[in-house]
């Protein structure tokens, strides 16, 4: 289906919108963004590490659950710590 060039300056701007207030709203919350998957990180070295698996496919449910607590963690260790 072809535009025309209103039609296409109009989506190319919905775009260059959707994009911006996207990667504002991310750097905006980098910090927490960082802190949650350092948790996440961390919640899977130590799984792996413990079960001596890659395949985390293969975890059980306790597993699964302790790496979400890591990931919580670090999602609330970055929200203490953000900066204002």
């Amino acid at each position: 289906m072809k535009h025309t060039a209103l039609q296409q300056i109009r989506d190319q701007l919905a775009h260059f919108a959707a994009a911006f207030l996207l990667i504002a709203c991310f750097a905006f919350l980098q910090p927490l963004v960082a802190a949650t998957l350092a948790g996440l990180y961390l919640g899977l070295v130590r799984e792996v590490s413990q079960h001596n698996t890659f395949n985390i496919l293969s975890f059980k449910s306790g597993a699964l659950l302790d790496i979400a607590f890591w990931t919580l963690g670090g999602f609330v260790g970055g929200l203490i710590l953000m900066p204002t």
